[in-house]
């Protein structure tokens, strides 16, 4: 018998997957049955994925279980045909997995700098880094807030270029009521323990064209064409495993049918963060415009010039007392590989290098409660006091 060890609850991680008595039951009928991969909760999960996505908006919308969000990006974009000497735009301020699934095709990523309110990709400068080689673009939305869907899918559709969702983080998020990942010709899920559903790992891809679908399906599973089923597979094109285990789909049908409750736990959680966090001037709350509403899979808040000490320092004094933080996420034209190759100057990014160095995602995850809450906001307050309640004076 192992030993059992008593966790302090004010130990806070970043983020904690919810599981329950529903999933190890889910996964102990996958190990019964003898068949964990490429069987019926896969073909169960894309289809109340789908649905639920779709339900009400997009008819006709199909998914493509995968094993992780960047999987399926690079599996949409070569069914687009997106291949070298081609350019996708993606945001400039985003988890650097969006421009790897673009560099991995071959084509050219463009970055395009961040909305500073919202984090969301700019459609103007998007609009001004279009060129004769786009072929799609790529929006993020951003810690679970919708990007502007109405102006970038106006931009794609002027210019001719596919539209493709990167909803790592936005599963269940809403913009004048349509569910993210209901815009684009495709959307791509993340699964990742971070995010709001998870399976470990693993990524769903949903769209209404049937001839994309297949493409999709197809490299999924090493070139494999599924019209010819697993006997004697016809191989069209070189492929990829990009499968996801009938366990992680076991788990992600569960999650599904948790999905509302899960969001509302968040909002709830970012509720008591905007009300507790209120009297610190010095740190913006998510700003969430009236039309949108988000799933919180990150409470972000900003760091504003004339706070006591800098975002770097502040996580430092969280993480002393146990509370987990992270940046936002990276200003992706700063790191080395992509500043390298394509010679870029983070100055012509400002919004995304502001982010980058201001934003601080705090603890949020299902079963946090508001004592916990409050530890986090108590240790936010204590920023720039010593241990006896003296002022410090640590500039920015």
């Amino acid at each position: 018998m192992g030993l059992s060890v008593k966790k302090d609850p004010m130990n806070l991680p970043l983020a904690k997957p919810s599981f329950g008595p529903e999933e190890i039951q889910r996964i102990a009928e996958v190990l019964e049955s003898g068949r964990v991969t490429q069987g019926p909760w896969n073909e169960r999960f894309e289809i109340e994925f789908a649905s639920w996505i779709g339900c009400g908006s997009v008819q006709n919308l199909r998914g493509c279980a995968v094993n992780s969000c960047t999987s399926g990006l690079h599996a949409t974009l070569l069914g687009l045909g997106v291949g070298p000497g081609d350019e996708v735009l993606v945001p400039a301020f985003t988890f650097v997995a969006t421009a790897n699934a673009v560099e991995q095709t071959g084509a050219t990523p463009v970055f395009v700098d961040t909305q500073p309110d919202t984090f969301n990709i700019d459609p103007r400068d998007a609009e001004k880094r279009l060129s004769a080689r786009t072929r799609a673009m790529l929006p993020v939305h951003q810690f679970g807030l919708v990007a502007d869907m109405q102006s970038l899918l106006s931009i794609a559709q002027l210019a001719e270029v596919a539209l493709v969702e990167d909803c790592a983080c936005a599963a269940g998020s809403r913009l004048d009521g349509q569910l993210a990942g209901a815009w684009g010709v495709a959307s791509v899920f993340s699964f990742h323990p971070r995010k709001v559903l998870t399976t470990g790992e693993g990524g769903m891809i949903l769209t209404s064209d049937p001839d994309l679908l297949e493409r999709v399906r197809c490299l999924r599973n090493q070139g494999a064409s599924p019209a010819q089923g697993l006997a004697m597979p016809a191989v069209e094109v070189c492929g990829y495993n990009y499968r996801l285990t009938e366990l992680q789909a076991a788990i992600g049908v569960c999650q599904l049918e948790r999905a509302e409750a899960l969001i509302r736990e968040r909002q709830l959680l970012a509720q008591a963060y905007d009300c507790a966090l209120a009297d610190l001037d010095w740190l913006a709350t998510p700003h969430i415009p009236e039309d949108s509403m988000s799933n919180y899979q990150s409470y972000v808040v900003r760091i504003l010039p004339g706070a006591p000490e800098n975002r770097d320092t502040i996580m430092v004094r969280l993480q002393a007392s146990n509370i987990a933080t992270r940046q936002g996420t990276h200003a992706v034209p700063t790191l080395d590989y992509y500043a390298r190759k394509y010679r870029l100057n983070a100055a012509n990014y400002p919004g995304a290098l502001e982010a980058q160095e201001t934003t601080l995602a705090l603890p949020l995850f299902p079963g946090m409660t508001e004592p916990q809450v409050e530890h986090v906001v108590a240790a936010l307050a204590m920023t720039g006091t010593n241990r006896n309640g003296g002022s410090k004076s640590t500039p920015l």
